[in-house]
Protein backbone atom coordinates (compact mmCIF):
# COMPACT_ATOMS: atom_id res chain seq x y z
CA UNK A 1 0.00 0.00 0.00
CA UNK A 2 1.23 3.46 -0.81
CA UNK A 3 2.23 5.65 2.15
CA UNK A 4 -0.12 8.39 3.27
CA UNK A 5 -0.05 11.51 1.12
CA UNK A 6 2.66 13.97 1.97
CA UNK A 7 2.06 17.72 2.41
CA UNK A 8 0.58 19.28 -0.72
CA UNK A 9 3.24 21.98 -0.93
CA UNK A 10 6.75 21.45 -2.23
CA UNK A 11 8.88 21.30 0.90
CA UNK A 12 12.19 23.14 1.07
CA UNK A 13 15.06 21.27 2.72
CA UNK A 14 16.39 22.44 6.08
CA UNK A 15 19.55 24.51 6.18
CA UNK A 16 22.13 22.19 7.63
CA UNK A 17 25.56 22.83 9.08
CA UNK A 18 27.92 23.56 6.19
CA UNK A 19 31.18 22.02 5.24
CA UNK A 20 34.12 24.35 4.70
CA UNK A 21 33.59 24.61 0.94
CA UNK A 22 29.86 25.13 1.35
CA UNK A 23 30.50 27.92 3.86
CA UNK A 24 32.70 29.61 1.28
CA UNK A 25 29.91 29.22 -1.28
CA UNK A 26 27.40 30.95 0.99
CA UNK A 27 29.70 33.89 1.57
CA UNK A 28 30.38 34.25 -2.16
CA UNK A 29 26.69 33.96 -3.06
CA UNK A 30 25.75 36.57 -0.47
CA UNK A 31 28.41 38.96 -1.67
CA UNK A 32 27.53 38.53 -5.36
CA UNK A 33 23.76 38.40 -5.15
CA UNK A 34 22.80 40.06 -1.89
CA UNK A 35 21.57 38.31 1.22
CA UNK A 36 17.91 38.21 0.19
CA UNK A 37 18.18 35.42 -2.37
CA UNK A 38 20.54 32.74 -3.64
CA UNK A 39 21.80 32.04 -7.14
CA UNK A 40 19.84 28.97 -8.34
CA UNK A 41 22.93 27.72 -10.20
CA UNK A 42 24.89 27.50 -6.93
CA UNK A 43 24.05 24.34 -5.00
CA UNK A 44 24.28 24.78 -1.24
CA UNK A 45 22.17 21.98 0.20
CA UNK A 46 19.74 19.21 -0.81
CA UNK A 47 18.76 19.74 -4.47
CA UNK A 48 17.48 17.67 -7.37
CA UNK A 49 19.30 18.88 -10.47
CA UNK A 50 17.85 16.54 -13.07
CA UNK A 51 16.15 13.25 -13.84
CA UNK A 52 16.51 10.76 -16.67
CA UNK A 53 14.42 7.97 -18.18
CA UNK A 54 16.09 5.18 -20.12
CA UNK A 55 14.64 4.83 -22.69
CA UNK A 56 13.09 8.32 -22.69
CA UNK A 57 10.42 7.38 -25.24
CA UNK A 58 8.63 4.16 -26.14
CA UNK A 59 6.85 3.69 -29.48
CA UNK A 60 3.74 1.52 -29.57
CA UNK A 61 1.63 0.05 -32.38
CA UNK A 62 -0.87 2.76 -33.42
CA UNK A 63 -4.03 0.72 -32.94
CA UNK A 64 -3.02 -1.33 -29.90
CA UNK A 65 -4.77 -1.09 -26.56
CA UNK A 66 -2.52 -0.21 -23.55
CA UNK A 67 -3.09 -3.60 -21.94
CA UNK A 68 -2.09 -5.46 -25.11
CA UNK A 69 1.32 -3.91 -25.85
CA UNK A 70 4.77 -5.06 -24.82
CA UNK A 71 6.34 -2.24 -22.81
CA UNK A 72 10.04 -2.46 -21.90
CA UNK A 73 11.41 -1.75 -18.46
CA UNK A 74 12.15 1.96 -18.09
CA UNK A 75 14.88 3.00 -15.67
CA UNK A 76 14.30 6.31 -13.87
CA UNK A 77 17.29 7.98 -12.21
CA UNK A 78 17.64 11.31 -10.39
CA UNK A 79 20.65 13.61 -10.09
CA UNK A 80 20.69 14.66 -6.45
CA UNK A 81 23.26 16.88 -4.73
CA UNK A 82 23.58 17.57 -1.01
CA UNK A 83 26.84 19.46 -0.40
CA UNK A 84 25.67 21.08 2.83
CA UNK A 85 25.75 17.96 5.00
CA UNK A 86 27.25 14.49 5.26
CA UNK A 87 24.32 12.04 5.37
CA UNK A 88 22.54 9.22 3.59
CA UNK A 89 19.38 9.92 1.62
CA UNK A 90 16.12 7.98 1.45
CA UNK A 91 14.15 8.08 -1.77
CA UNK A 92 10.87 6.89 -3.26
CA UNK A 93 9.41 6.95 -6.78
CA UNK A 94 5.76 6.49 -7.76
CA UNK A 95 4.23 6.59 -11.27
CA UNK A 96 0.83 7.94 -12.28
CA UNK A 97 -0.91 9.87 -15.05
CA UNK A 98 0.36 13.46 -15.42
CA UNK A 99 -0.88 16.09 -12.97
CA UNK A 100 -0.43 19.85 -12.99
CA UNK A 101 1.37 19.70 -9.64
CA UNK A 102 3.80 16.96 -10.62
CA UNK A 103 2.52 14.92 -7.67
CA UNK A 104 0.84 11.51 -7.71
CA UNK A 105 -1.79 12.52 -5.18
CA UNK A 106 -5.14 12.29 -6.99
CA UNK A 107 -7.57 10.25 -4.93
CA UNK A 108 -8.67 7.06 -6.68
CA UNK A 109 -6.26 7.44 -9.60
CA UNK A 110 -4.11 4.44 -10.57
CA UNK A 111 -0.47 4.48 -9.52
CA UNK A 112 2.42 2.04 -9.45
CA UNK A 113 5.52 2.02 -7.22
CA UNK A 114 8.73 2.51 -9.21
CA UNK A 115 11.23 1.98 -6.42
CA UNK A 116 12.52 3.11 -3.04
CA UNK A 117 15.69 2.81 -1.03
CA UNK A 118 18.59 4.58 0.64
CA UNK A 119 21.77 5.87 -1.02
CA UNK A 120 25.03 7.01 0.53
CA UNK A 121 25.88 10.70 0.62
CA UNK A 122 25.66 11.73 -3.06
CA UNK A 123 28.71 14.00 -2.94
CA UNK A 124 31.20 11.89 -0.99
CA UNK A 125 31.31 8.60 -2.88
CA UNK A 126 34.12 7.99 -5.35
CA UNK A 127 31.55 6.71 -7.84
CA UNK A 128 28.07 8.26 -7.65
CA UNK A 129 25.13 5.98 -6.93
CA UNK A 130 22.03 7.97 -7.89
CA UNK A 131 18.53 7.01 -6.79
CA UNK A 132 17.23 4.77 -9.59
CA UNK A 133 13.96 2.88 -9.91
CA UNK A 134 12.44 0.80 -12.69
CA UNK A 135 9.03 1.32 -14.25
CA UNK A 136 7.97 -2.20 -15.23
CA UNK A 137 5.04 -3.39 -17.37
CA UNK A 138 2.00 -4.28 -15.27
CA UNK A 139 -1.79 -4.02 -15.34
CA UNK A 140 -1.47 -0.88 -13.20
CA UNK A 141 0.83 0.73 -15.79
CA UNK A 142 -1.72 -0.12 -18.50
CA UNK A 143 -4.38 1.64 -16.40
CA UNK A 144 -2.14 4.70 -16.11
CA UNK A 145 -1.57 4.76 -19.87
CA UNK A 146 -5.31 4.47 -20.44
CA UNK A 147 -5.95 7.42 -18.12
CA UNK A 148 -3.23 9.47 -19.83
CA UNK A 149 -4.79 8.81 -23.23
CA UNK A 150 -8.31 9.57 -22.02
CA UNK A 151 -7.18 12.89 -20.51
CA UNK A 152 -5.09 13.95 -23.50
CA UNK A 153 -6.96 16.46 -25.73
CA UNK A 154 -5.72 14.55 -28.83
CA UNK A 155 -6.31 11.10 -27.31
CA UNK A 156 -2.64 10.21 -27.57
CA UNK A 157 -2.33 11.20 -31.23
CA UNK A 158 1.25 12.48 -30.84
CA UNK A 159 2.32 11.13 -27.44
CA UNK A 160 1.28 10.78 -23.83
CA UNK A 161 3.33 10.66 -20.66
CA UNK A 162 3.58 8.57 -17.55
CA UNK A 163 4.62 10.81 -14.69
CA UNK A 164 7.10 9.60 -12.09
CA UNK A 165 7.06 11.51 -8.80
CA UNK A 166 10.49 11.47 -7.12
CA UNK A 167 10.82 12.14 -3.39
CA UNK A 168 14.15 12.43 -1.56
CA UNK A 169 14.87 13.24 2.09
CA UNK A 170 17.69 12.76 4.59
CA UNK A 171 17.56 9.26 6.04
CA UNK A 172 15.45 9.27 9.20
CA UNK A 173 14.19 12.82 8.66
CA UNK A 174 10.58 13.93 8.54
CA UNK A 175 8.88 14.06 5.14
CA UNK A 176 8.65 17.84 5.51
CA UNK A 177 12.45 17.94 5.21
CA UNK A 178 12.39 16.28 1.80
CA UNK A 179 12.25 17.54 -1.76
CA UNK A 180 10.17 16.51 -4.76
CA UNK A 181 10.97 16.17 -8.43
CA UNK A 182 9.24 14.74 -11.45
CA UNK A 183 10.20 12.84 -14.59
CA UNK A 184 7.89 11.96 -17.45
CA UNK A 185 8.43 8.91 -19.64
CA UNK A 186 6.85 9.35 -23.07
CA UNK A 187 4.75 6.81 -24.97
CA UNK A 188 3.77 7.45 -28.58
CA UNK A 189 2.17 5.66 -31.54
CA UNK A 190 4.61 4.73 -34.28
CA UNK A 191 3.18 7.27 -36.68
CA UNK A 192 4.40 7.80 -39.33
CA UNK A 193 5.85 4.27 -39.75
CA UNK A 194 9.42 5.60 -40.03
CA UNK A 195 9.17 7.42 -36.69
CA UNK A 196 12.10 6.55 -34.40
CA UNK A 197 12.05 6.68 -30.61
CA UNK A 198 13.99 9.42 -28.91
CA UNK A 199 17.38 8.67 -27.35
CA UNK A 200 18.99 10.49 -24.45
CA UNK A 201 21.48 13.16 -25.55
CA UNK A 202 25.17 13.15 -24.66
CA UNK A 203 28.32 15.23 -24.90
CA UNK A 204 31.79 14.14 -25.97
CA UNK A 205 33.30 16.35 -23.31
CA UNK A 206 33.72 19.89 -22.05
CA UNK A 207 36.51 22.26 -23.08
CA UNK A 208 37.64 25.47 -21.42
CA UNK A 209 39.11 28.73 -22.63
CA UNK A 210 41.13 30.94 -20.31
CA UNK A 211 41.88 34.63 -20.64
CA UNK A 212 43.83 35.22 -23.82
CA UNK A 213 42.78 31.96 -25.52
CA UNK A 214 41.45 32.50 -29.02
CA UNK A 215 39.39 29.32 -28.69
CA UNK A 216 38.85 26.56 -26.11
CA UNK A 217 42.16 24.77 -25.68
CA UNK A 218 41.83 22.49 -22.62
CA UNK A 219 39.77 19.34 -22.15
CA UNK A 220 38.04 18.97 -18.79
CA UNK A 221 38.03 15.62 -17.00
CA UNK A 222 34.40 14.51 -16.60
CA UNK A 223 35.03 13.21 -13.10
CA UNK A 224 33.81 14.32 -9.68
CA UNK A 225 36.16 15.76 -7.08
CA UNK A 226 36.16 12.51 -5.06
CA UNK A 227 36.87 10.22 -8.04
CA UNK A 228 40.12 8.30 -8.23
CA UNK A 229 40.75 9.75 -11.69
CA UNK A 230 39.77 13.32 -10.78
CA UNK A 231 41.80 15.97 -12.59
CA UNK A 232 40.49 19.29 -11.26
CA UNK A 233 40.54 22.48 -13.30
CA UNK A 234 43.26 24.61 -11.68
CA UNK A 235 41.98 28.11 -10.87
CA UNK A 236 42.90 31.09 -8.73
CA UNK A 237 40.27 33.12 -6.84
CA UNK A 238 38.27 35.33 -9.17
CA UNK A 239 39.63 33.71 -12.32
CA UNK A 240 37.11 33.49 -15.16
CA UNK A 241 37.02 30.66 -17.70
CA UNK A 242 34.64 29.79 -20.52
CA UNK A 243 33.09 26.31 -20.53
CA UNK A 244 32.10 24.80 -23.88
CA UNK A 245 30.13 21.53 -24.24
CA UNK A 246 31.47 19.36 -27.06
CA UNK A 247 28.59 17.84 -29.01
CA UNK A 248 29.10 14.50 -30.78
CA UNK A 249 28.08 14.16 -34.41
CA UNK A 250 24.39 13.36 -34.77
CA UNK A 251 23.44 14.18 -31.19
CA UNK A 252 20.80 16.63 -32.46
CA UNK A 253 18.46 13.99 -33.79
CA UNK A 254 16.12 14.57 -36.70
CA UNK A 255 12.67 13.23 -35.99
CA UNK A 256 9.23 13.15 -37.56
CA UNK A 257 5.83 13.70 -35.99
CA UNK A 258 2.36 13.08 -37.41
CA UNK A 259 0.19 15.99 -38.47
CA UNK A 260 -3.58 16.22 -38.12
CA UNK A 261 -4.06 16.13 -41.90
CA UNK A 262 -2.56 12.63 -42.08
CA UNK A 263 0.92 13.74 -43.12
CA UNK A 264 4.10 14.24 -41.14
CA UNK A 265 6.59 16.97 -40.35
CA UNK A 266 10.33 16.73 -39.74
CA UNK A 267 12.22 18.53 -36.96
CA UNK A 268 15.76 18.77 -35.62
CA UNK A 269 16.23 18.66 -31.87
CA UNK A 270 17.36 21.62 -29.82
CA UNK A 271 19.63 20.96 -26.84
CA UNK A 272 19.66 22.96 -23.62
CA UNK A 273 22.54 23.01 -21.14
CA UNK A 274 22.12 23.72 -17.42
CA UNK A 275 25.22 24.55 -15.35
CA UNK A 276 25.58 24.14 -11.58
CA UNK A 277 28.40 24.50 -9.05
CA UNK A 278 28.88 24.48 -5.29
CA UNK A 279 30.57 27.91 -5.33
CA UNK A 280 31.51 30.70 -7.72
CA UNK A 281 29.18 32.08 -10.37
CA UNK A 282 28.12 31.60 -14.00
CA UNK A 283 27.49 34.25 -16.62
CA UNK A 284 24.54 32.12 -17.76
CA UNK A 285 23.06 29.22 -15.81
CA UNK A 286 21.30 27.91 -18.95
CA UNK A 287 22.69 27.91 -22.48
CA UNK A 288 21.58 26.48 -25.80
CA UNK A 289 17.91 26.08 -26.66
CA UNK A 290 16.03 27.11 -29.82
CA UNK A 291 17.11 29.74 -32.32
CA UNK A 292 15.87 33.26 -31.81
CA UNK A 293 13.23 35.06 -33.90
CA UNK A 294 15.89 35.92 -36.49
CA UNK A 295 17.18 32.37 -36.83
CA UNK A 296 20.38 32.96 -34.86
CA UNK A 297 21.73 29.93 -33.02
CA UNK A 298 22.09 30.39 -29.25
CA UNK A 299 25.42 30.31 -27.43
CA UNK A 300 26.27 26.96 -25.87
CA UNK A 301 29.07 28.18 -23.60
CA UNK A 302 28.99 29.89 -20.24
CA UNK A 303 31.63 31.73 -18.22
CA UNK A 304 32.47 30.49 -14.73
CA UNK A 305 34.13 32.73 -12.14
CA UNK A 306 36.02 31.01 -9.33
CA UNK A 307 35.05 31.93 -5.76
CA UNK A 308 37.20 34.06 -3.51
CA UNK A 309 38.86 31.70 -0.99
CA UNK A 310 41.60 32.03 1.61
CA UNK A 311 42.66 28.37 1.44
CA UNK A 312 42.61 25.70 -1.31
CA UNK A 313 39.05 24.49 -1.98
CA UNK A 314 37.44 22.04 -4.38
CA UNK A 315 34.33 23.15 -6.26
CA UNK A 316 31.97 20.58 -7.75
CA UNK A 317 30.42 21.42 -11.14
CA UNK A 318 27.56 19.74 -12.98
CA UNK A 319 26.39 19.94 -16.58
CA UNK A 320 22.87 18.72 -17.38
CA UNK A 321 21.97 18.42 -21.07
CA UNK A 322 18.33 18.07 -22.16
CA UNK A 323 16.59 17.74 -25.49
CA UNK A 324 13.03 18.91 -26.13
CA UNK A 325 11.52 15.40 -26.13
CA UNK A 326 12.24 14.35 -22.55
CA UNK A 327 15.83 13.17 -23.05
CA UNK A 328 18.48 14.08 -20.49
CA UNK A 329 22.01 13.27 -19.34
CA UNK A 330 24.46 14.77 -16.87
CA UNK A 331 28.17 15.05 -16.19
CA UNK A 332 30.27 16.03 -13.18
CA UNK A 333 33.49 18.04 -13.11
CA UNK A 334 35.80 19.45 -10.47
CA UNK A 335 37.70 22.72 -10.04
CA UNK A 336 40.42 23.35 -7.46
CA UNK A 337 40.75 26.97 -6.40
CA UNK A 338 44.06 27.92 -4.78
CA UNK A 339 45.07 31.45 -3.73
Amino acid sequence: MRPAARPATWAAPPRAVRRVVAAVAIAVAAAACGADFEDPAIVLDLRMLGARAEPPEVLLPPDAEPEDVDVPDIDICALVADPGASRRLAWEMVACAPTSSGRCDRAGAPFVPVGSGVVDDPDEAEVPVPPCGTLRPSPALADILRQSIDEDPLQGFSSVAVQVEIFVKPEGAADADGIYGVKRALFAPQLPPDRAANRNPSVDGVRIARAGDAEPAEDVALARCTAADAAPIALVPGEEIALFPVEPDGVRERYVLPTLDGGSRSFTENLTYSWFATAGSFSAATTGGPTDAFGNAPRLDTRFTAPDVDAPADVALWLVVRDERGGAAWYEMCARVEP
